[in-house]
């Protein structure tokens, strides 16, 4: 994960509150969920997968997978926010209605 002490490493969102020493998390929810690494890269695959280089609602790709919402979201923004993989059209907080496509290569 990048060192980003201003978002969650896990969900991506603004981070208000620290709740854990060792990582940049904003609830024990996400503290619990980032220490599962291999199910993060799971859903990281699948969301760059469903992803194509046309613009898509959230909301849209998440239907297409079998994937617990929060976790698609969240996944969605580090893809975003971290890694650099995905493009909003947006500048505002990612949510279900924002519109995302592939970085084109």
């Amino acid at each position: 994960m990048s060192e980003n002490n201003t978002r969650c490493n896990y969900c991506g969102r603004t981070l208000y509150k620290q709740v854990s020493e060792k990582y940049f998390v904003c609830s024990q929810k996400c503290k619990r969920l980032i220490k599962n690494s291999t199910y993060i890269e799971t859903v990281d695959s699948l969301v760059l997968r469903v992803n194509s280089t046309k613009w898509s609602t959230v909301d849209d790709l998440n239907k297409k997978v079998d994937i617990n919402k929060f976790d698609f979201i969240s996944s969605v923004r580090r893809l975003i926010y971290f890694k650099g993989l995905l493009l909003t059209k947006e500048k505002k907080e990612i949510n279900q209605k924002s519109l995302i496509s592939k970085v084109k290569i």
